[in-house]
């Protein structure tokens, strides 16, 4: 909220939003599309820099729980839940082309063709390289 109250003193905004306003934003399905172009956007200042791609994925704890009962050991267990990401991004700059946000359980193999064909739509002269998650 520092870089907002920030923002609102160099006249950049006209009043300072409520806190929650900026999650109930990320919240809303229509934004999806607009953060999406925000990517690609901001990959192409790059676009003579950059032809080597390559996917990544990582995960992200959230604030909320998972519980279930172990069986094997007859106790209740809790975990945080996350959530996966999975991108496209530089060799050379780390640029990010495309991502996709999915549960922990997300396929990264189901995912590619969509982070492929995202990143080949932008940059045509894209060059991809795919190693085994076993030779990471």
């Amino acid at each position: 909220m520092s870089d907002i109250r920030d923002a609102h003193s160099k006249g950049y905004l006209s009043r300072v939003p409520h806190f929650n306003s900026i999650c109930n934003y990320l919240e809303n399905p229509e934004l999806t599309p607009i953060l999406y172009s925000l990517i690609s956007e901001t990959s192409l200042p790059l676009k003579s820099v950059e032809v080597d791609f390559a996917a990544d994925s990582s995960g992200f704890t959230t604030s909320r729980f998972v519980r279930w009962f172990d069986h094997k050991y007859g106790t209740v267990r809790q975990q945080h839940e996350w959530v996966k990401v999975h991108l496209m991004c530089g060799v050379r700059t780390n640029i990010v082309t495309a991502v996709e946000i999915r549960d922990r359980d997300a396929s990264d193999t189901k995912l590619l063709p969509g982070l492929v064909d995202a990143t080949a739509k932008i940059l045509p002269s894209a060059r991809f390289q795919l190693i085994r998650a076993t030779e990471a």
